[in-house]
């Protein structure tokens, strides 16, 4: 059994006019559970966790899901954030797992997820670049961190980051840097003796770098480790999360900031109310509720090696024909 609780209905409907499928609802089931159960846990340690983007604004708006989303983001503060991860192997165990950069090798996104085992939700574009972590159905739980209020510094933070991060992915995954040794090379450069690090440490310097700005040294917070043009879309204030109330998500009771529309109008704009269907942030997905995502790892991989094969040979092809060895046609 993947799930205890059915807690909204399992059957295909319509919603406000979006026609939500039977495996869509099973997913959605799926997660619900997840979120209970990452609920419990951090009641047990005295945790905040709030819902978060999406999940927040289809709390307010449809008291569930938005009829088009796919999964469940929550947010917790940076240091309730750490206190989960120093307990999360403890308190996850199968059939739901807590994935993070310390808890599974091949992982290095700057949040956390909680993924479901025996399932698939696969962003193809990972599969096929050959990620070997775990790829099952998740939600992701995003840590907040301060915002330095010098725009340089910003700058300065989030370009550092997205070195290392990127560094990380190519260093583990050879077909991530197949087409793109340059950048490598490059990064390793740009990094220096920090590019030796092993995996745990560079990534707790990653850590480390949005840790420089606690709440009691800015009133402005965000996810400081996204890109830079996602986090000035995003920059919010401390005091918005101060209290946290509950309110119904589907079947369940959820956490959310009191000043939840405050939240909701920085992300969303004035008339967050109005509903505008947009596309997964994850693009197309390959989900199955019943088989493991390494059913589909061989295949997407062995796609992937074709494109890769076929990209370099036209790259071999353009720098014959520039340095004259072979005439165009």
């Amino acid at each position: 059994m993947k799930t205890k609780h059915s807690y909204c209905n399992p059957e295909a409907e319509v919603r406000g006019g979006y026609s939500v499928s039977a495996q869509m609802k099973q997913v959605w089931n799926i997660q619900l559970n997840m979120l209970v159960r990452l609920m419990e846990v951090c009641d047990k340690y005295g945790l905040k966790v709030t819902l978060d983007s999406g999940s927040l604004l289809g709390a307010v708006r449809h008291q569930g899901f938005i009829p088009w989303d796919d999964d469940i983001d929550v947010d917790m503060p940076r240091s309730d954030y750490d206190k989960l991860v120093a307990v999360a192997t403890k308190e996850f165990t199968g059939p739901f797992r807590f994935q993070c950069a310390y808890t599974e090798e091949g992982y290095y996104r700057s949040h956390a997820q909680l993924r479901c085992d025996d399932t698939a939700m696969i962003i193809p574009t990972e599969g096929q670049r050959g990620y070997d972590f775990h790829q099952g159905i998740f939600i992701d739980i995003f840590p907040t961190d301060g915002i330095p209020d010098n725009p340089e510094e910003r700058v300065r933070l989030t370009a550092e980051a997205e070195r290392v991060q990127e560094f990380l992915w190519m260093r583990r995954y050879p077909l991530h840097r197949v087409l793109h040794g340059w950048c490598y090379r490059k990064l390793r450069v740009e990094l220096g003796e920090k590019a030796e690090w092993e995996d745990r440490r560079l990534f707790s310097y990653f850590e480390d770098l949005f840790r420089q700005y606690p709440p009691e040294e800015t009133s402005t917070c965000g996810h400081l480790s996204l890109s830079l043009s996602r986090l000035k879309r995003s920059m919010k204030s401390f005091g918005w999360y101060d209290e946290v109330i509950y309110i119904p998500f589907e079947g369940i009771q959820a956490p959310v900031p009191r000043m939840h529309h405050e939240v909701l109008e920085r992300l969303y704009g004035k008339d967050y109310m109005k509903p505008c269907k947009a596309p997964s942030m994850h693009g197309e997905v390959i989900i199955d509720v019943e088989r493991s995502y390494t059913v589909y790892l061989p295949a997407l991989r062995l796609s992937y090696v074709g494109v890769v094969f076929m990209a370099l040979r036209n790259k071999v092809g353009q720098w014959l024909r520039k340095s004259g060895w072979r005439k165009g046609r």
